[in-house]
């Protein structure tokens, strides 16, 4: 099948706003809105604001990924396309999406100079992805997540786990609840569907990780935790090999878009808030190391997606 949508890249390194790449002093955010964009030094504490006609509105998964030192935006040609990050650094998940948006026609994995890597596949009937490991695509199912295999055309395995609460991805592992109420996550490898438990932290919290983002190495999970629903969220820290959590002191933020991005070196990580009962938007950012979070002093409009290099 010939897509007739095309992701349109754009690739930036760090710190470039509208003149073109340059070198960064230090990590760097990419705050995504309808059409615009806040770019924030963090080291300097200054923020730049540019348009971009690329950031289209609508409910696409992301509007801005993180590809190692690069950042890819996409736009929508047609009825429509998105994208989904890789388990490879340099390449994305294409999703052409027909059939006034409900369908997926196929799904292509390209990398960030436009090179196909796995030819356009359809997924089993025409169901959307919702992520990728590193055996292929995650399909919601009746009974869990199906596993499916772009290259080979074939659903793996099903693993038993609620979609619904679906987290981030890294190589092998995947982020669930174990209950709606999240008050602890599952860890499941999808090589063999064995899962692990973490429990929230004392004190009455609870996940919130479909806002969260694993480091780039894998060894830690940057998740939002809340302790009542229109209350503060906090940046919690799990490692990933022992299940230790951790909550970073001084990472309050208000609630609304809570959002996790690590900078590619994987030092740095951010937590988003705001945006939810009138609240001004906020950020924080924790170095790993630190005694705690320091909050970033600059004044944003609405966005609705981060990236960080």
């Amino acid at each position: 099948m010939s897509l007739r949508y095309v992701i349109l890249f754009v690739l930036l390194l760090a710190g470039c706003g509208g003149q073109g790449p340059r070198a960064a002093s230090g990590p760097h955010l990419y705050l995504a809105g309808d059409r615009e964009m806040w770019i924030v030094d963090i080291e300097h504490q200054r923020v730049q604001h540019v348009t971009r006609s690329l950031l289209a509105p609508g409910d696409a998964p992301h509007r801005i990924l993180a590809r190692g030192r690069r950042l890819v935006m996409g736009t929508q040609f047609g009825d429509g396309a998105f994208f989904l990050p890789s388990q490879h650094r340099d390449r994305v998940w294409v999703v052409d999406v027909g059939g006034g948006r409900d369908t997926v026609r196929a799904v292509r994995e390209v990398t960030t100079d436009g090179v196909t890597t796995v030819p356009a596949a359809v997924p089993p009937r025409h169901r959307w992805p919702l992520a990728s490991v590193d055996e292929g695509l995650l399909l919601s199912a009746r009974a869990g997540l199906e596993l499916w295999d772009p290259g080979r055309g074939r659903v793996v395995r099903t693993l038993p786990v609620d979609p619904g609460t679906l987290g981030p991805t890294s190589g092998h592992m995947l982020v669930t609840c174990t209950e709606p109420g999240c008050h602890a996550l599952e860890l499941t490898d999808s090589r063999t569907g064995r899962s692990r438990v973490v429990q929230a932290p004392p004190g009455g919290f609870t996940f919130e990780p479909w806002g969260g983002a694993f480091s780039p190495s894998g060894d830690l999970l940057g998740v939002p935790v809340r302790v009542v629903a229109d209350g503060p969220r906090q940046l919690a820290l799990v490692d990933v090999a022992s299940g230790r959590v951790a909550v970073v002191a001084r990472s309050s933020v208000s609630p609304g878009y809570t959002l996790v991005a690590w900078s590619a070196s994987g030092d740095d990580v951010f937590l988003t808030g705001g945006g939810a009962y009138a609240t001004p938007r906020m950020l924080v950012g924790y170095r790993r190391g630190a005694p705690g979070a320091q909050a970033i002093h600059v004044r944003l409009g609405d966005f609705y997606d981060i990236a960080a290099i």
